[in-house]
């Protein structure tokens, strides 16, 4: 009887040990603070890491159905190929059909270094619509709005892995719609916003290995400046 309640106790012991073992961890989007994330899932969160192979669900290309409609492809691509000799542009010379109508130069300090950037208005002969193209270090980003307000901002430059892309759209001026980035034309990060919050799938993968790296939904709107964190400060 001794021995039955001792292997007893051991199967309990050894059940409880494996079963905390095995229980599921909560994940996070690492770079928001946890508090503010009771109505996010998180399924995959390995920004740091390998991340895991990505399903066909999720595969980081324009043709993904899941992610994009025919019409927002039509749209990525439209903006790509409007920008694709963005080197051409000049704080004088702006895109097709636009004329100069202010220049003006943004000054900051780095590191005891004053710097400044050129900071050009253009103006659609055709329509109403505005951009502002801000010149980097052989970099563009670029506000495009229409009178009503819409349109987008889009960015390129140089990069340490190649060239660097970022676009998101915009409804009265602020976020409203999808937000891409992109590395050397390989999309690494997928939101979409909606009157400046995000909502939905926030998806992230690694651009050298297309692996997934992050895979979150909000289930409701969420001002993700607000909760946005220095990563190591958890």
């Amino acid at each position: 009887m001794r021995y039955l309640i001792i292997i007893l106790s051991l199967i309990i012991s050894a059940d409880t040990i494996f079963g905390q073992t095995n229980q599921l961890v909560r994940l996070f989007v690492p770079f928001l603070d946890k508090e503010s994330q009771s109505n996010v899932i998180v399924k995959v969160s390995d920004i740091f890491g390998s991340g895991i192979p990505c399903s066909t669900q999720y595969i980081n290309n324009l043709s993904n159905t899941n992610l994009f409609t025919p019409e927002e492809k039509g749209i990525i691509q439209e903006i790509f190929y409007k920008y694709k000799d963005y080197r051409n542009l000049t704080t004088n010379s702006g895109p097709p059909g636009t004329v100069l109508v202010g220049l003006s130069k943004t000054n900051y300090v780095i590191q005891g270094m004053r710097l400044g950037n050129w900071v050009s208005q253009f103006k659609y002969t055709n329509s109403e619509a505005r951009e502002e193209i801000r010149f980097g270090n052989g970099s563009i980003t670029t506000k495009y709005l229409t009178e009503s307000g819409n349109g987008y901002v889009f960015g390129i430059g140089p990069s340490g892995t190649g060239t660097t892309t970022y676009f998101t759209q915009l409804g009265q001026g602020k976020p409203n719609g999808f937000h891409l980035e992109f590395v050397n034309a390989e999309l690494c990060k997928y939101a979409r916003f909606t009157n400046e919050m995000i909502i939905g799938k926030y998806l992230m993968w690694n651009n050298l290995t297309g692996n997934m790296i992050l895979e979150a939904e909000f289930m409701e709107p969420y001002y993700l400046n607000t909760h946005t964190i220095t990563v190591g400060n958890q």
